[in-house]
């Protein structure tokens, strides 16, 4: 099934559901269209912390004259829940001691997450015509005086991925796995690098990608990139086979990027540090997700991020 980016400015493309409480899953769909979403994983392996930061982000394109948006009251009720064959467990809202999350009506969530005693992780998500908007931010009690690097998932599951995954992402059009079992080792993935989009090999092992930014840091750490895996910033995509549809993420402030198998997903390590107690410093991302091609999607990022 193919849809329209075209909607009207009230009306949410996307309704937002918690769809996965262990993997701190969120996971998109279109009203109307049970049959095809995809999965945002939020909390994903430990983060890793440094003593000092790292520089240089700054030169990584920013978002565009963007207001995080007001949370709603939580008397407003959450989009209707859709029959499904793997949704049963969606949740419009959801608190235990680690974590909270609340879904609304007009495509807005809030997430909370308790990284530890004193440290919260907090996540606004916006659904707009082409995708989701995402506002992240740490909220410390204590110094973090280096980076904090965290990984976040975008899940792009298809028919052929395990069983237990279709709760989170069914997207076949985009699947790597789904094409590679029809007998076609291609691959779907595409980094941009100077304006232009650069094919990530098809293998099943991850293949990382490091930003402009973070090469002085990992010279200090005596470590070495390949030329060939170095990128300005952290864009990354899938294109369907026939160029019809298309996902990708972006998000500021990123270290590097990966495809990730057999997950199906594409990775971005974003940097929320230095904070200091009482500071909110938001970093912006957007999922991507619409009827078009990879160049349609370069120039709706173009207008997002400079």
């Amino acid at each position: 099934m193919l849809f329209s980016i075209f909607c009207s400015p009230q009306k949410p493309t996307f309704d937002l559901f918690l769809s996965e409480i262990r993997a701190t899953c969120v996971t998109f769909v279109r009203p109307g269209d049970v049959d095809h979403y995809i999965g945002y994983r939020i909390v994903e392996h430990k983060p890793e912390i440094s003593d000092h930061p790292i520089s240089g982000y700054e030169n990584q394109p920013e978002r565009i004259q963007h207001q995080i948006p007001d949370i709603p009251d939580n008397t407003m009720s959450g989009p209707l829940i859709p029959r499904g064959t793997y949704n049963q467990g969606w949740l419009t809202q959801y608190q235990n001691e680690k974590l909270y999350f609340r879904s609304y009506k007009n495509g807005i969530a809030h997430f909370r997450y308790k990284e530890a005693e004193g440290l919260h992780r907090v996540i606004i998500l916006k659904a707009v015509s082409d995708g989701v908007e995402i506002f992240l931010w740490l909220e410390s009690e204590k110094v973090i005086p280096g980076s904090y690097i965290i990984q976040s998932c975008f899940r792009l599951s298809g028919d052929t991925n395990s069983k237990w995954r279709h709760g989170m992402a069914i997207v076949p059009e985009l699947s790597e796995y789904d094409v590679w079992s029809s007998g076609d080792t291609l691959s779907l993935t595409y980094v941009s690098r100077d304006g232009k989009w650069n094919w990530v090999n098809a293998k099943k092992e991850k293949i990382i990608y490091y930003t402009s930014a973070t090469i002085p840091y990992l010279q200090m750490l005596n470590q070495r990139v390949d030329d060939n895996y170095i990128v300005p910033y952290g864009l990354i995509i899938r294109e369907s086979l026939d160029s019809t549809s298309v996902a990708g993420m972006y998000w500021e402030r990123t270290v590097r990027i990966s495809n990730h198998h057999p997950a199906d997903c594409l990775h971005a390590y974003v940097d929320l540090g230095p904070v200091r107690p009482g500071e909110r410093k938001i970093v912006h991302g957007k999922m991507y997700w619409f009827r078009g091609n990879k160049d349609d999607l370069l120039y709706h990022w173009q207008k997002d991020f400079k």
